[in-house]
């Protein structure tokens, strides 16, 4: 009997709960960054775009390697449609040359920035290559997570099931929300 009191003196206390998000897709902070041809690249200037896919990716991570030849084919299917790619490298260990030797071995038809510091990861917080983010021309993430579920840690299917990023994109040209708009995505962290 001794604790009730002190028990309902803990009960009117007001108590504060973290505040849910209450903004559906947080906005990500215009950047620029130094692509592999050397030119300035700013999510700034992607104004006329009707998307942006960024996608995070490395050098070295299994994973990501993989995904580049269908990365390569939705940059193709969609360009012309109004969507703008960009592959951003935020790997310490990956030094400008490797990244634009990484990028033309593999044939990447997009620009791909070098993000010293991880500034730009940050501001995603991005975790993964590949990793991917659909973002409005305004910078708004409309979908952020992997490029579909065909690859992941120690498997690969024949087909993707999903595809998540190009059912996102298919949505956003459709002028609907996305129906899934975040998911895991596998693969190597960033270092």
């Amino acid at each position: 009997m001794r604790f009730l009191p002190f028990f309902f003196v803990l009960a009117l206390m007001p108590v504060s709960f973290p505040r849910a998000e209450t903004k559906a897709n947080p906005l990500i902070k215009p950047f620029t960054l130094t692509a592999t041809n050397g030119k300035k690249w700013s999510l700034s200037e992607q104004k006329d775009a009707k998307a942006v896919a960024v996608v995070f990716l490395g050098t070295e991570c299994p994973v990501n390697n993989q995904y580049l030849p269908e990365l390569a084919r939705l940059h193709q299917t969609y360009a012309a449609k109004g969507i703008t790619f960009v592959g951003i490298n935020s790997n310490v260990h990956d030094t400008p040359t490797r990244v634009r030797s990484h990028a033309e071995a593999n044939s990447i038809p997009f620009p791909i920035l070098k993000d010293t510091g991880n500034v730009v990861a940050d501001e995603f917080m991005a975790k993964r290559t590949p990793e991917a983010f659909l973002l409005s021309p305004r910078g708004e993430v409309l979908y952020r997570g992997r490029i579909d579920d065909q690859i992941g840690i120690g498997f690969r299917r024949k087909t993707a099931e999903r595809r998540d990023l190009a059912e996102a994109i298919e949505e956003t040209l459709a002028g609907k929300a996305v129906s899934v708009a975040k998911t895991d995505a596998p693969g190597c962290l960033i270092a």
